[in-house]
């Protein structure tokens, strides 16, 4: 605990500029799972088929392609929608 602490006494402003930054993109993460979260246990969203047109898994994930709205999502299995934040990897080919 101790060393985090000076960690972050030790941090320039503009080291300080770049974890404020951070830490604002995970809360607008956060708020958006949140938020689809609760519009599914309300019934105000529903989840959809993969939105690949050949894929026929059942499950399926929200994926945020903007944060500021939050319930506007595409909702693809856990294969498309990894392949969509990981394209490098080979083995996630679409």
């Amino acid at each position: 605990m101790f060393n985090n602490m000076r960690k972050l006494n030790d941090m320039t402003l503009d080291e300080w500029a770049s974890v404020d930054i951070k830490n604002t993109v995970v809360l607008a993460k956060r708020s958006a799972r949140n938020s689809v979260r609760y519009a599914l246990e309300l019934g105000k969203l529903q989840k959809l088929p993969c939105e690949y047109l050949d894929c026929r898994c059942p499950e399926v994930e929200a994926h945020h392609p903007d944060y500021t709205e939050p319930l506007s999502v595409l909702w693809l299995c856990h294969k498309h929608h990894s392949a969509l934040h990981y394209p490098i990897y080979p083995y996630l080919r679409l």
